[in-house]
C-alpha cells in the first residue's frame, strides 16, 4: 500500500505567502537570522495539503518536479537536503510533497533524479541596463562622484530603444548566473519592462524618480504613472513582474516628491527602493537642506519609513550608528553591494546593521560598477569581510615595521576580535538567506526565494557531479562560497523554463534570440559611445 505523502508539517516552512507572512520571525538568537521570516503560523499552513494563497492558483498543478535532493530551510534556520516533489501551477508553487511519492494523480512529472533543487537567486538591487558600460575606463576626474560625473552624462544620451536592448543583455547574464528575480531601478520603465519580457526574467521594477537633478527629471510624471500601471496589471504579475516606487536618492529627490512617494506607497501598498547616503556629495547636500539633518531624517520627515510596507535602502555608506539604530527594523531592508562599493566608494560597516537587528540583502548593483551580475561572488566578498579590518590595523602595521612577535600576537588578537564581531557572516546557511529569504519577503504582493506553497516558482537545478560541487558533502556551503554557475542544469523563472534543461547555458547563448539581442545591443552601444563621447 502506498504510503501517504507528507507535506511541510513538522518543519517550519521556508516562507509564507503575503497574506500571512510576518515581517519578523520567531528565530531564536542572532545566529538563526535565516529563520527571520518563519513563524509558528507556518506549521498550520502546511498541515493539510495544498495551501491556497492570495494568488488564485489553478486548482491543479500544471507540472511536478521530483528530486531526491531538494534544499529546504528547516526549523532552527539550517538548510537540509531532502527528497521532495514540487508542484507548479502557473507562475507559483502550489504544493511541496516531502518524502514519499505523492501518487499518480495525473500531474505531468519531471524526475530530476539526484540533481539539487534550490530557490533561484534574487539580486535585490540592479541596474541591468548599465551592463552596457562594463569595462569602460572611467575618467579620473569622475572618481569623486561616479554616478553624477560619468553615469548621468552617458544615461542622458540613451534612448528607450537603447535601454531595452541593454536590459536584454543584463537579463540574460542574470539568468545565466542562476538569478530569476531582480529588483531593478532605472529610467524609461516601458523599455525596461519590454526588455525583461523579451528575455523572460521576473523583476520588481522601480522606475527612477527624480525632480532635483539627474536624467529622470523630465520623466517624473511618466515614471509615477508607469509605477502605478505595473502595480495594477494582473497579467504582468502572472509573469512575475511587479512594481516598487523608485525615488533615486536623498539628494536628487525633493522633500515634496518624497511625500508624494510616501502617499503612493501607502495607497498602493508598494515598497520604496531608494539609494541612501551613497556619496559624500549626497550627505553634504542633505545636511545643507535639512539644517544638519541626515538622509534618514529626511526620509522619516517625509513619512516614507512609516508609509511603505518595506523601504529598501541601498548602499548606506554615510549613515551614523544613530541613524542606523533609529530605522524601523520591521519595515526596512538594507542593500549591500560589496564589489560595487569597493570600486565606487568604500564598504559600509554592515556590523552596525546587524547590531541594530536590521534585515539586509546582498546584491550586485550593476555590471558597470563591478563587472558582473553574479550574486554568489558577492556572497563570498561579504564572507571575506570578517578579517578585513586587521590588514590595515595599527597592530599589524606595527608588526610590518618591527617584525616583533609581540606585535604579531597583537595583530592576531585583533583578528580574533574581528571574527567574533562578525560571526553572523560565518555560516553558509545564514549567508544564503541574504539572496533568498530576505529579498524574497520584501514585497507584499508575492513571496520568492523559498520552495513553499504560494511562492514564485523560481527554481535552480544543479548538477552535483560538476567539479565546483565535488564532493558535494555540503551543497549549501558550495552555493555560498563557490562559483557554481557552471553546474546549472536548468533554471525556472516564474514557472517557465529559461533555456533548455540539461543544456542550460549553451541553449541560451546559441539561441537565435540571444544572438539577435547581442547584435542589436552591440550596434546600439557603438552609436551611444559616439553620441556621449565615451
Amino acid at each position: 500500500m502506498r504510503r501517504r505523502h507528507r507535506l511541510l508539517d513538522d518543519q517550519q516552512g521556508p516562507g509564507l505567502p503575503p497574506a500571512v507572512a510576518p515581517r519578523r520571525g520567531t528565530a531564536s538568537g542572532r545566529a538563526r537570522r535565516a529563520c527571520r521570516f518563519l513563524a509558528a503560523a507556518t506549521k498550520a499552513r502546511y498541515r493539510s495539503g495544498v495551501t491556497h494563497t492570495t494568488h488564485d492558483l489553478p486548482p491543479t498543478a500544471s507540472l511536478r518536479l521530483r528530486s531526491r535532493r531538494v534544499l529546504l530551510r528547516h526549523a532552527g534556520g539550517r538548510l537540509g537536503v531532502t527528497p521532495a516533489a514540487i508542484d507548479v501551477a502557473g507562475s507559483f508553487i502550489s504544493a511541496v510533497h516531502l518524502g514519499a511519492d505523492p501518487g499518480d494523480d495525473g500531474v505531468p512529472e519531471t524526475d530530476l533524479g539526484d540533481r539539487l533543487v534550490t530557490p533561484a537567486f534574487i539580486d535585490g538591487h540592479t541596474h541591468l541596463n548599465l551592463s552596457a558600460l562594463r569595462g569602460l575606463s572611467v575618467p579620473e576626474a569622475a572618481d569623486n562622484n561616479l554616478v553624477e560625473d560619468f553615469f548621468f552624462r552617458v544615461e542622458g544620451a540613451m534612448t528607450p530603444e537603447d535601454v531595452r536592448a541593454f536590459v536584454r543583455m543584463g537579463a540574460y547574464e542574470a539568468l545565466l548566473h542562476g538569478t530569476a528575480l531582480v529588483w531593478d531601478h532605472y529610467y524609461h520603465p516601458e523599455a525596461v519592462l519590454a526588455g525583461l519580457r523579451d528575455v523572460g526574467l521576473p523583476a520588481v521594477l522601480a522606475p527612477t524618480l527624480q525632480d532635483v537633478a539627474g536624467p529622470g527629471v523630465a520623466q517624473l510624471e511618466t515614471g509615477l504613472a508607469a509605477t502605478e500601471a505595473i502595480a495594477s496589471d494582473p497579467a504582468l504579475a502572472a509573469e512575475g513582474l511587479f512594481a516598487a516606487l523608485g525615488p533615486h536618492a536623498t539628494d536628487t529627490v525633493s522633500p515634496a516628491l518624497f511625500r508624494r512617494v510616501a502617499d503612493a506607497a501607502e495607497r498602493l501598498a508598494l515598497p520604496v527602493h531608494c539609494h541612501v547616503a551613497q556619496s559624500l556629495d549626497e550627505l553634504e547636500r542633505v545636511k545643507a537642506k535639512t539644517a544638519g539633518g541626515s538622509p534618514v531624517q529626511l526620509l522619516r520627515d517625509a513619512g516614507v519609513l512609516d508609509a511603505a510596507p518595506t523601504s529598501l535602502l541601498v548602499h548606506n555608506i554615510f549613515l551614523t550608528r544613530e541613524d542606523v539604530a533609529s530605522l524601523p527594523s520591521d519595515r526596512v531592508v538594507m542593500a549591500f553591494c560589496p564589489h560595487s562599493k569597493q570600486i565606487f566608494a568604500y564598504l559600509p560597516d554592515i556590523r552596525a546593521w546587524h547590531e541594530a537587528d536590521l534585515r539586509w540583502l546582498v546584491a550586485t548593483d550593476c555590471a558597470a560598477s563591478n563587472d558582473g551580475l553574479n550574486v554568489q561572488r558577492e556572497l563570498r566578498a561579504a564572507a571575506g569581510m570578517r578579517v578585513l579590518p586587521v590588514t590595515w590595523s595599527e597592530a599589524h602595521q606595527r608588526f610590518l615595521r618591527s617584525g616583533a612577535v609581540v606585535d604579531a600576537r597583537a595583530a592576531w588578537a585583533q583578528r580574533q576580535q574581528a571574527r567574533s564581531r562578525t560571526q553572523f557572516l560565518a555560516e553558509a546557511h545564514d549567508l544564503l538567506s541574504h539572496v533568498w529569504e530576505v529579498p524574497g519577503a520584501m514585497h507584499p504582493a508575492f513571496t520568492a526565494g523559498v520552495i513553499a506553497p504560494g511562492a514564485l516558482a523560481n527554481l535552480a537545478i544543479w548538477d552535483l557531479d560538476h567539479p565546483t560541487f565535488w564532493p558535494a558533502r555540503e551543497p549549501a556551503r558550495a552555493l555560498a562560497m563557490s562559483d557554481t554557475t557552471g553546474a546549472l542544469w536548468a533554471v525556472m523563472a516564474a514557472g517557465r523554463w529559461a533555456g533548455e534543461p540539461g543544456r542550460y547555458a549553451a541553449s541560451i547563448i546559441e539561441s537565435d534570440a540571444y544572438r539577435a539581442a547581442h547584435r542589436e545591443a552591440s550596434e546600439r552601444l557603438d552609436h551611444l559611445e559616439r553620441r556621449a563621447a565615451i
